[in-house]
C-alpha cells in the first residue's frame, strides 16, 4: 500500500499530466490542502480509506477522475488556484465515487 505522501505526489502528477503541464507551487498546495488528509480518512458509510483501495480498481477509477481535473483545466486554459478549486468541486460533484471528499 502506498504511503499518504506517495499518493499525494501521484495526485499532483495526475492533475499535471491531465493538464499537460507542471503545476505551480500554489496549485500543488491547493491539491495538498484538499486531498492530503482525505487520503487516510474513512468516510461514513464507506468501508475503507482512499489509501487502502488506491491500487485496486476503485482506486484506479479515482485516479482517472483526478487526472480528469487536469484535463478540464487544460480545456478551459485556466490554471489559477481558484480555477483548480472550482474544477475540483465540479468533478467531485459530478462523480458517483463514494470516496470523494
Amino acid at each position: 500500500m502506498p504511503t499518504q505522501e506517495e499518493i499525494m505526489q501521484q495526485i499532483i502528477g495526475l492533475v499535471g499530466a491531465g493538464a499537460g503541464t507542471t503545476l505551480s507551487d500554489e496549485m500543488q498546495e491547493a491539491l495538498r490542502a484538499r486531498y492530503y488528509d482525505w487520503i487516510v480518512s474513512k468516510k461514513d458509510g464507506v468501508p475503507s480509506t482512499p489509501q487502502e483501495i488506491w491500487d485496486d480498481e476503485p482506486g484506479k477509477r479515482m485516479q482517472r477522475q483526478i487526472e480528469g481535473i487536469g484535463r478540464r483545466l487544460s480545456k478551459a486554459n485556466r490554471f489559477s488556484k481558484a480555477d483548480l478549486q472550482t474544477v475540483i468541486l465540479q468533478v467531485e460533484n459530478e462523480s458517483d465515487c463514494p470516496y470523494c471528499p
